[in-house]
């Protein structure tokens, strides 16, 4: 696959606290832990339309269709609940769209996605809550604007307390 633009609905979670958490476990008890995470993030994602593009550490990076970001959203809000229906870890979420190239790389071929939307992407927030961007913000409809705030950030929003 050569690589190509496309606009998608970029997402990040991870684990707030796994370090700390996995640092009285074994690598075994690391390995089981994040295996179970990966298998949810994998459902999660699947069911509301996403792709995981890979994991990294205790967090993953996924995307959605350029009109995904409801789905990115229910996604988040779901990771979220799953956390305290067994996690005793916080679940750091962010959303971004934008354009990146996307296509195969290395001697494997793995699929993966490259651009400065990427990098907006990490730069959003801190680890632990969940944020929207701007663009995500405004391809949400009027009833799903209404369950979030803007962040600290004034390019972000946070879920209405």
């Amino acid at each position: 696959m050569a690589f190509q633009e496309i606009e998608l609905v970029l997402f990040t979670a991870d684990l707030a606290g796994s370090t700390r958490a996995c640092a009285q476990m074994t690598p075994l008890e690391v390995a089981a832990f994040l295996g179970d995470w990966y298998r949810s993030i994998d459902a999660v994602i699947g069911k509301h339309g996403g792709r995981v593009v890979k994991y990294m550490g205790d967090g993953c990076l996924a995307t959605f269709p350029p009109d995904g970001g409801a789905g990115a959203v229910a996604s988040a809000m779901e990771l979220r609940e799953h956390r305290a229906a067994g996690l005793e870890l916080g679940v750091g979420v962010r959303i971004h769209v934008g354009i990146v190239a996307e296509g195969e790389v290395g001697a494997d071929r793995r699929y993966d996605i490259f651009g400065s939307a990427v990098n907006d992407l990490f730069r959003m927030g801190s680890a632990g809550s969940v944020l929207i961007s701007e663009p995500v913000y405004q391809r949400l409809t009027d009833e799903a604007r209404g369950a979030w705030r803007r962040a600290a950030s004034s390019a972000s929003y946070a879920p209405a307390p």
